[in-house]
């Protein structure tokens, strides 16, 4: 909060500090989409293998997932980046 408000005090707008505070999260999320794959990809090629009627993972249901990450992490970060950075931040820096 006292980062957001110095920043913003100094002149930083609310798409500053949107991408700012998002760029963080966004890599988080591709990290975990990067093991989650390989793992996940393993595991269920694993249990397939125990059905008679067998069925191949396609590659869009990974992509789907990412995007599906993706947008929500944008969406939920964005929405507390935006609220955040509309609060006044005189009253924040008085506050620390």
């Amino acid at each position: 909060m006292k980062e957001i408000g110095i920043r913003k005090v100094l002149g930083a707008s609310l798409t500053n500090l949107a991408v700012l505070l998002s760029a963080n999260f966004i890599r988080l999320a591709l990290v975990a989409i990067g093991i989650a794959y390989p793992l996940s990809w393993w595991a269920m090629t694993k249990w397939l293998q125990g059905f008679v009627y067998r069925t191949e993972i396609d590659w869009k249901t990974f992509v789907l997932a990412g995007l599906i990450v993706m947008v929500v992490t944008l969406a939920t970060v964005s929405i507390q980046a935006v609220k955040t950075a509309l609060l006044n931040p005189v009253k924040n820096l008085k506050a620390e």
